[in-house]
């Protein structure tokens, strides 16, 4: 069961965005002299968003896309939950 409202999608762009942010502060930073506590917290908004991007892809990997209705379900399942479109197993798939 999906726990966020919102999509993988949404969610790794969202992380790219993070990672940009951050590497934006850092750059900035590093024209200061005194750069070290900036440099640090956008160290530190760069790697939320890439923690971000890992945790998307994990949830990627046990979703996917029904062809008929474009919607996403457990990738286990034989039958898509929305539109009642039966497919063959992943496994079979694959080879």
């Amino acid at each position: 069961m999906r726990m966020l409202p919102i999509g993988p999608a949404a969610m790794r762009g969202f992380g790219v965005l993070l990672v940009g942010i951050g590497l934006l502060v850092v750059v900035f930073a590093s024209r200061e002299v005194t750069s070290w506590p900036k440099a640090g917290a956008g160290a530190a908004i760069a790697g939320l968003g890439g923690s971000l991007l890992l945790a998307v892809r994990t949830l990627a990997q046990r979703y996917r896309q029904c062809p008929a209705c474009a919607r996403e379900f457990l990738a286990d399942a034989a039958k898509c939950p929305y539109c009642g479109t039966w497919f063959s197993s992943s496994k079979k798939e694959a080879k």
